[in-house]
Parts: structure tokens; sequence; C-alpha cells
């Protein structure tokens, strides 16, 4: 008998002993993980910035970065009047964004806002040719700024005015900022590259654009432009020492894009842009990222309005880009393309309608974990959606519908969560939006303005920013973790550390573990920890598990002031060894 006994418990051991590394993380450890950008591998110490609109040269919106798991508001910052479009860009934590002051004209009221974007951005009332030829004199009372932040705090650094708006987001590479401004009536503006540090003037070009953004890659700047002779299009490839041009592409007559950035991936150039000569149509390009030499180009959609606002997004030999189709002056509805990079055949669309009612989306999609990721909303905007499709083939992952509206902030993915800006149509509160990338489900919102979000999200150090139409920018950034579910010697554990430089206060948990062999597992915990000392851990513990099968364990953390963080897990009970999957 006592033979037996020993036996069992001998391969109890060897099965532990292959089985317990198995238990711990279910995520991939960000310390070690790959940049999609350049495939080096990230050191611990090493912080992984954001340059540029969507992180990086293909527009992925996607970071390796660790992201906030609670809607805890670090600072904020009301810094001028009006944030359109721009996004931020955060390295050495300098965070650059630009303001402009289009909209004096409104007074903020949730029509005033319908009516721009039932006319503005889709130009029912306007042709293209009324806005380029516009006879008007640029307002000279139009004057933009670019500021720069501490992004650990908020406080403004330096802030340079410029020639008409910002309305284009900066991009930050080798100690330089590179935006372009741009007069709301004419589109006359500037590029300009400034000193990251200072904010001083390295050099600036006159340029006719919307409010298109830079992308930089190899001291290379790429952008789209109108030339004010003849009005064509063109994509300009420069040198970003000096600002001289190195080659450009002519896309025709009034054939380019006023909102986006072009996207660069094994060694070529993805940029949308509408051609108004031949039934005014949305087009994406493919040039030699070298000699600008012109690959392919495929038509998307027609359509009534005069720019593309998504941006190419490319991933794993696919471009991803929204655009609209139209039935007569007044019905119009959106439609996500995925295209083959290496011939631009398109590979799937999606329609985005629901029953006979049109949706609409204004911004760029992202990608990360095989699936691709866009905000949508109804054409009266009485709702929004966000929505998960299969990268691959477009099937329906998942779509989450409510009373939100996405109107200009492109998504943005960090460790298994998706953000995007947003407003409460019936509360009119512009709010951070963090959901599951998985699930779908809403995770928490984070209040930023009684205002639209027109700015994308940006990610950095664990942070994460966003700016309000109202000019006021907002840092969200935990002040404890919550670490993953391992197991143990009839142990269930998890790590709470205080990640913030101030004790913690009343930090609350209840913690589930049941199951196994007729559900005879039932251990419950509902703990507070009174005081959790700043740069601290506590380990939770769940003992004795003692059993065999099966078992969920679920922990909820709450805390005064911010959303509860909620971990789950399932596991298998072998006598005393507790293997969490």
């Amino acid at each position: 008998m006592k033979k037996g006994i020993i036996c069992i418990l001998v391969c109890m051991l060897m099965i532990a002993t292959v089985m317990l590394p198995a238990q711990g993380n279910l995520n991939i450890n960000i310390s070690t993980e790959k940049n999609n950008k350049t495939g080096d591998v990230l050191l611990a110490d090493d912080v992984e910035w954001w340059p540029m609109f969507h992180h990086d040269v293909q527009i992925t919106g996607f970071t390796p970065a660790d992201s906030p798991d609670t809607n805890n508001l670090l600072w904020d910052n009301q810094i001028d009047k009006d944030i359109f479009f721009s996004s931020p860009a955060i390295v050495d934590d300098n965070l650059v964004i630009g303001t402009g002051h289009r909209y004096d004209y409104r007074s903020g009221e949730m029509s005033e806002y319908s009516d721009f974007y039932g006319t503005e951005i889709f130009m029912k009332d306007k042709t293209f040719f009324g806005i380029i030829k516009n006879e008007r004199e640029p307002c000279t009372s139009e004057i933009g700024k670019i500021y720069c932040l501490n992004a650990k705090t908020g406080d403004i650094l330096w802030d340079i005015e410029t020639n008409g708006s910002v309305f284009s987001s900066p991009t930050i590479e080798n100690g330089r900022v590179y935006f372009v401004s741009a007069d709301s009536n004419n589109y006359t503006g500037e590029l300009y590259c400034l000193n990251l540090d200072s904010g001083d003037e390295i050099w600036s070009l006159p340029v006719m654009t919307g409010f298109t953004t830079p992308t930089l890659y190899d001291g290379r700047i790429y952008l789209l432009t109108v030339n004010p002779v003849d009005y064509f299009g063109k994509l300009q490839c420069l040198d970003a020492a000096d600002g001289s041009e190195i080659w450009n592409h002519t896309t025709g007559y009034i054939d380019f894009s006023l909102y986006t950035a072009p996207a660069l991936s094994d060694g070529k150039v993805f940029f949308t842009s509408i051609d108004v000569t031949t039934g005014i149509h949305c087009k994406i390009s493919c040039l030699n990222q070298s000699t600008g030499q012109l690959l392919w180009a495929t038509k998307m959609s027609e359509m009534n309005f005069g720019y593309a606002l998504s941006s190419p997004v490319i991933d794993n030999q696919k471009a991803y880009v929204i655009s609209a189709n139209t039935k007569g002056v007044d019905e119009f509805w959106c439609v996500l393309t995925c295209f083959d990079t290496s011939n631009g055949s398109i590979l799937w669309n999606y329609t985005m309608k629901e029953n006979t009612k049109d949706e609409l989306s204004f911004a760029s999609p992202a990608v990360a974990y095989g699936n691709v990721y866009f905000t949508s909303s109804d054409d009266e905007f009485f709702y929004g959606k966000m929505s998960c499709l299969n990268g691959e083939n477009g099937t329906v992952q998942w779509v989450y519908k409510s009373m939100d509206v996405y109107t200009l902030s492109s998504p943005v993915i960090s460790s298994g969560k998706v953000f995007v800006g947003g407003v409460n149509v019936t509360a009119y509160e512009g709010n951070l939006y963090c959901f599951n990338a998985y699930t779908g489900g809403l995770l928490y919102t984070g209040f930023v303005d009684n205002n639209f979000i027109d700015s994308t999200p940006a990610i950095a150090d664990d942070a994460l920013y966003i700016g309000a139409s109202s000019g006021k920018i907002c840092a969200f950034k935990d002040i404890f973790k919550v670490g993953e579910i391992k197991g143990g010697l009839a142990t269930v554990k998890i790590d709470i550390t205080n990640v913030g430089d101030t004790d913690i206060v009343d930090l609350h948990y209840n913690m589930s573990v049941v199951g196994g062999l007729f559900n005879h597992i039932n251990k419950q915990m509902n703990t507070t920890i009174n005081v959790l000392e700043a740069q601290t851990s506590d380990t939770i513990r769940a003992a004795p598990i003692i059993g065999f099968g099966k078992i969920q364990v679920n922990i909820t953390v709450t805390l005064d002031g911010v959303n509860p963080v909620i971990k789950k897990a399932e596991g298998f009970v072998f006598g005393i060894f507790v293997i969490i999957k």
C-alpha cells in the first residue's frame, strides 16, 4: 500500500515538473516581444515610443508596449482651442501635437458638429474646383501652433506659431519634428522641420496640401501635396536633412489626398488619392520607394466627396483602406477593402450597412492579432460601432454597437486592447473607449471633455494620450497593475503592484477558484489591502487548492475613482498541483 502511494506521488511530481513551466502569463512578455517595424528585440529598460500617426510607417496602429488597464487620469491640459485631426507623437518624453483655429464660427453644440460632418466632410454642398480655386484671400487670423509637452507632467515645454492651422499629425525622427500647416480656405501652408528640444526652426518649405501627415523613413520624407500652378496632385519624396526633392510622382489633375499619410512596406510606398477627372473615384497606388516609379494603381470606389479619409494600413502583404460608395447624390456608405500589396488585386471587401441603413467611417483601420479593427457610425449619428474582421478573409469576428459615435479618431491597439476616441451622443461627452481586442467587450471609458474627439490616441511608456477638439489633452496611466494568474503547490496566486509614486489606500479584491471533480473546489476571497506602498507588490494567494479536474479562476481588483480590473483564467488541479493554462 505504501509503495502504491509513493508511486502515485512520484508520478504526480514528474507530471508537475513537465507541466508547471507552462503556468502563469497568458500574454507575450513585452520585454522580449519583437518590434513590428524593425524586428529588433526590445530590452526590458527600453521604451517603445510613438513617433508618428498610428505608430509606425506601415500605419498599423499597433504597439508592443503596455497600455492602461484603468481609466486613471495622469494629467490633463487645456493647451489651445482646437485640436482637429492632429494626433500626438511621443519620443523621449516629448509629446508633440498641432492645433488650429478653423472652427471659431462654431458654437460647439452637437447640431453644429452634425452639420459639419454631414456637409464639410462629405462636401454635399461643395465641389473640388470651388475649394481648390477659391479666390478668397487666406484668413490672416488663421494661425496654428505646434506644441511640445512633457509627457510625464503635461507641462508645455515650447510652442511655435505656424502659417496656417496644424491639422497634420507631427512625425519625430532623429531629434527633429516634421509636420504640415495649411490654411483651411485654400490649403496653402508650410512643411516644417523643427528641433525637438527647443522648437527652433531648422527649415521650412511652402506647400499646397490638405492636412496630410508626412511619413519619415531612413532620412526621407514622403508627403502628398498639390501643385499650386496646375492643381496636379503628387507624392513627393524629400531629403529630411534640408527638404530638397529626391523624386516626385504626379498623380493627375486634382488627383490627391487631403487627410492621409503614405504607408511604407517592403520597399514600396502606398497612398490613397482622389481622381475627379474620370468620375470622382478613390484609388490606391503603389510606388517604388527608391525611385517613385508606379508599380500599380487600383480603383476602389465612386464617391461624391473630395478626399479619402483613410490612410492605407499594411500588414502581412495586405493593404487595408476605407473608402466610400455612392448611389445618387444623397446616399453614400463606406467600404473596407483588402488589397494584395504585390499587385493591387482586391482580396475582399466589407460593406458598411445595417439592413437599409448606410454607415460611414471617417478614420483609418488598425491591424493586430490577425484582425483588422475599424469604427463606423450611421449617417445620422444615432449610433456607432467598433468592428473586428478577420484580416485574411474579412469575416466578422465581433461588433460592439452603442450610442457612442466615432468620427475622425482612428483605433489603436496594445496589449490585447483596442482604444479609440468618440462621443456619447446622449450626454455629449467626449470619451476614450477601451475594448477587449479578442471579444469586443467594452472594458472601460475615460472622460476627456464635453466635445468631439477627432484626434487619434497615442501610447508610450505605459500611458495613453488623446486630444479633444476643444484643445484639451489627457493622459491616462495605471497606478496599479494586476499580474497574470499563476498556479503552484495547492495554491493559486497573483501579484498586484503599485506602479505609482504614492501609496495606495484601500485596494479591494475579490478572488474565486471553483471547479474540480464534482465541483468540490470552491475557494472565495474578499479582502482589502489597507496600504500598498509605492513601487511595491503584494501577492494574493488562494489556498489550499487540492483535488482533481478543471478550475475557473476569477479576480476583480477595485479602487475608488477608477474602473475595476478583471482577470480570468482556466486551469487544472492534479492533487496538490495547480496548473494554469
